[in-house]
């Protein structure tokens, strides 16, 4: 069950990044075309989540980034404000 939604997760993440990307189209070049499709995105985003999951939070932060994404893990609660209010 969390290695399905690992991979859904990577999938619209690599979507949403790719969305973002093909805004700005006009600037790719034959070498940066590759940063408008989702399948140059999917796999490292798969790869920093599931290494993220599996390591602490001191070997995560000193880890290099697996290709143009890195995850970071924390140990603190985050807070998410819902209308103004965390």
């Amino acid at each position: 069950m969390a290695r399905s939604v690992t991979i859904r997760l990577a999938e619209r993440l690599a979507n949403y990044i790719c969305s973002l990307m093909r805004h700005a189209a006009a600037l790719a070049t034959p070498e940066t075309e590759c940063l408008l499709y989702a399948t140059y995105w999917f796999r490292p985003i798969l790869s920093e989540l599931t290494g993220a999951a599996t390591e602490t939070a001191m070997i995560n932060r000193s880890r290099t980034p697996s290709g143009p994404v890195k995850v970071t893990v924390t140990t603190q609660p985050t807070e998410w404000p819902h209308g103004g209010v965390n």
